[in-house]
Parts: structure tokens; C-alpha cells; sequence
């Protein structure tokens, strides 16, 4: 047996789980991209790298030609011997090139996929044709629960599907945040944090839903007195129209992205904070320090930085629109879901967590028990579950 993994392009997380794959399986692992780059994250080239990983084209991932794909990607397969590939999906059309070439080839496929039943949008035709093509796959690796119940309903017998395809590297993230706890007055200096925030990290972008929290933040202003500002992290189209509906809430808003003031304590309740794209390497020292993490996401596939957040020990607010808010958030226990569009609520629980220490602590600790379920261990195990799954075909 020889096992390919393709992902359009590899990043950190990529990186990660693969790394978990090559070291616990007992068969040749071999990692392939379609492109080297995307347009959709600026991530940095640095490692740790997993083992051997090839790209089959030049340049951006969204620039390459699905028929180059298709041929490129059955030469490899043919040239390398592979027997079985865990595929990233079956569309966009790259990744449906991928999967005809996998098919040519007479390859045992098994599908990686995070979709779910509040994320599906094919209809009529186009949900016929996504049927015959869930068909081409014998086994699959999914999120979580929902994304489970969702391909059982596509067609893939249930012990086909195993879940745990959303994973980072728990360990990292923990040492990490606790890394920055033990320097948090130098760090709070470099990076312009409040001595107290709550926390977002994403793209900002319309399903990210952040208006909802720059509200539900305004109203927790007005119930509170805890000294506690907003910090945003990331970029997106969304940035200029939500620092424009902080300021007419009466927020203050300070853009860190391209400097640092000399002095950020006197920051904190009324006070929003924007900085910028962030590389994941920055990211442990803002949750390590944050006191709730929030992803108010009206849809969300999975939402990883939740996992991020939940590693690095930090109670977490999640819409219900998530596709990870089932399986990783415990209402009370680790945290709270809600109604994405709910600003009332999410804001009350706002106030809740930033008057009680107590059980933001024991909220934290949950988390990062409950998330070393979820971790790359865990994936490199359902992977090479899925594997095998898939020696006997679907249909």
C-alpha cells in the first residue's frame, strides 16, 4: 500500500496533520499540492514541513488549469505507485480534476471534507451531479458529527465516515500560549494588548458575522463596568465598515496592524483594537493572553481557530451556525453557543465571563482538556482508519 494526501495548497495545518500521518502510519506517505501559493492566505514559508511534499503546478492555486491538474496528477500516480489518496473534496474544478485522475487510475479514494447540512448549497442539477461524485469515493474523513449525519445522507454508509479531519497541532499551541502568559508585560508591549479583551481572530469577511459582535461588544459597554476592550486580529473587505459601526456605537477604535503606540494599558472598556493579518506563529501569544475567544459566524464549515483557542486554555463563545459548536463546545461547561445574529445574548454572556474569573478559569481548563480529542494524533489515527475503510469500495 502507498497513500498519497493532496490539499490544494499546504499551509501550517496541512503541514501539521501530515507530519502526525507520516509518523504514525506504517505505509509510505506521500504529501502533494496542486500550487505551491493561494490567493486567499498570506502564510509564511516556514516550518516545521512535513516529508517529500510535491506540487504538481506553478504559481497560485486559483490560476491553475483543471485539465493540467488532471494529467499532471495521474502522472504522479502512476509514476509513484500509489494505491490510495486522501482527496481534499470534489470541487472546485481542480479538485474534481484530482478526483478523475485518482479514478483513471483505479486508486482506492478517500474523501477530506468539512461540509455540513447549514453549509450545503447545491440544489437541483448541481445536487444530483455532487451525489455521483460523493459516489466516486469509498471512504471519507469529515469534521464532526454534523458533517457525519450530512454525508450519511449524501450516501456514504456511516462506518465508511470517520471524523476528526479539523485538527492543529494541540501540544504547540498550548506551550506556546503559556510561553506568553510567563512574558505577558513584554508581549502586551510589542503587540499593543490591553491588559484585559476579549478576542476574534479571522478574516473579516461577510460570514464571519463580526458586526454582530461589535454590537453585542457595545452592549456589554453599557452593562458592564469590567475593563475589558475588543481585539480583532486579521483583515478582510469587512475591516473599514466595521471600524465605521464601532465608531457610531460610541466605540473607540485603534488600528495596530502597521505600529505599535508606546502605551496600550490605559486600553479597556470601550476600546476596539484592529490588527491586522497575523501569521499562525503570532497567534498563541493573542489567545495565550486573551480572556474569551469569540466566532460569531452565521456558517462556518469548521472554524479551526476555535481549536486554536481551546488549546491554549480560553472559555469559547460560537455561534450555532459552526460546524465545529457541536462536538467542541459544552454549554456551561467549556463555554456557550448562540444565535449567530443574537448581539443581546452573546453580549450578556459577555458580561457574564468578564465579572467571574472563576469560571473563566475553570471554563479555560475545560477546554483545553476536552480539545486533545480533536488534536493531529487523533487525525493521523481517522486517517489510517479511512484508509483501510476504503479498501472495499462504497458501491
Amino acid at each position: 500500500m502507498k497513500v498519497a494526501i493532496v490539499f490544494a495548497h499546504f499551509g501550517p495545518y496541512h503541514h501539521a496533520r501530515v507530519r502526525a500521518l507520516q509518523a504514525r502510519a506504517e505505509f509510505p506517505v506521500l504529501p502533494l499540492e496542486i500550487a505551491p501559493q493561494t490567493k486567499t492566505y498570506a502564510w509564511s514559508a516556514k516550518g516545521p514541513f512535513c516529508s517529500g511534499l510535491t506540487s504538481l503546478c506553478d504559481g497560485a492555486k486559483e490560476e491553475v488549469s483543471p485539465w493540467r491538474v488532471f494529467f499532471l496528477a495521474r502522472r504522479f500516480f502512476l509514476d509513484h505507485g500509489v494505491t490510495h489518496v486522501l482527496l481534499p473534496s470534489y470541487a472546485p474544478a481542480p479538485e474534481t480534476a484530482l478526483l478523475l485522475a485518482a479514478k483513471a487510475c483505479k486508486l482506492r479514494c478517500i474523501m477530506m471534507n468539512e461540509s455540513h447540512a447549514l453549509t450545503e448549497r447545491a440544489t437541483g442539477w448541481r445536487r444530483w451531479l455532487k451525489k455521483q461524485l460523493i459516489k466516486c469515493f469509498d471512504a471519507a474523513l469529515v469534521g464532526g458529527s454534523p458533517h457525519k449525519r450530512h454525508f450519511a445522507c449524501l450516501g456514504i454508509p456511516e462506518k465508511k465516515i470517520f471524523t476528526g479531519y479539523d485538527a492543529v497541532d494541540n501540544r504547540t499551541f498550548q506551550t506556546r500560549a503559556n510561553e506568553a502568559r510567563k512574558n505577558a508585560k513584554l508581549l502586551r508591549q510589542q503587540l499593543a494588548l490591553p491588559p484585559r479583551y476579549f478576542l476574534n481572530l479571522g478574516r473579516m469577511i461577510g460570514k464571519k458575522n463580526l458586526e454582530t459582535l461589535v454590537s453585542a461588544y457595545a452592549a456589554y459597554c453599557k452593562a458592564s463596568e469590567e475593563p475589558v476592550a475588543l481585539s480583532l486580529v486579521g483583515s478582510g473587505e469587512n475591516e473599514q465598515s466595521l471600524k465605521e459601526q464601532a465608531i457610531h456605537l460610541g466605540l473607540r477604535v485603534h488600528d495596530f496592524s502597521s505600529g505599535v503606540p508606546e502605551d496600550t494599558t490605559s486600553l479597556g472598556r470601550g476600546d476596539v483594537g484592529f490588527y491586522g493579518f497575523r501569521q499562525i506563529g503570532d497567534n498563541p501569544a493573542f489567545y495565550g493572553l486573551a480572556e474569551v475567544f469569540i466566532l460569531p459566524s452565521t456558517f462556518e464549515e469548521w472554524g479551526l481557530v476555535v481549536n486554536e483557542a481551546m488549546s491554549c486554555g480560553l472559555p469559547v463563545l460560537v455561534a450555532e451556525g459552526v460546524g465545529c459548536a457541536e462536538n467542541l463546545v459544552a454549554n456551561g461547561i467549556n463555554g456557550y453557543t448562540f444565535e449567530a445574529n443574537d448581539a443581546e445574548v452573546l453580549g450578556q454572556r459577555l458580561v457574564k465571563l468578564a465579572g467571574d474569573r472563576t469560571l473563566r478559569l475553570k471554563m479555560g481548563k475545560a477546554s483545553e482538556n476536552m480539545i486533545t480529542d480533536w488534536g493531529v494524533d487523533n487525525f493521523a489515527r481517522k486517517a489510517i482508519a479511512a484508509v483501510e475503510a476504503g479498501t472495499e469500495p462504497i458501491c
